[in-house]
């Protein structure tokens, strides 16, 4: 069961690296580049989910709300 084909190999953009520490005389130069790989979707699966199960949350037993009382500074 493919649900995808690979289309091509490729390689990336080059991305260079360049070190250098000051007054040494030290300067390197690297290159890298990465390889990629292209792919055709064929087919998306996803999972199967069941119906959500409705929890209901405990009510809250009517009470006394405490009162705000104003306090003067």
């Amino acid at each position: 069961m493919n649900h995808a084909v690979v289309e091509e190999h490729a390689l990336d953009a080059k991305v260079l690296i360049f070190k250098k520490k000051r007054r040494k005389n030290y300067r390197r130069t690297k290159g890298h580049r990465q390889e990629l790989t292209k792919l055709r979707i064929i087919d998306i699966q996803g999972i199967q989910k069941s119906e959500p199960v409705v929890t209901k949350k405990p009510s809250k037993a009517p009470g006394k709300k405490p009162e705000k009382v104003a306090v003067a500074a």
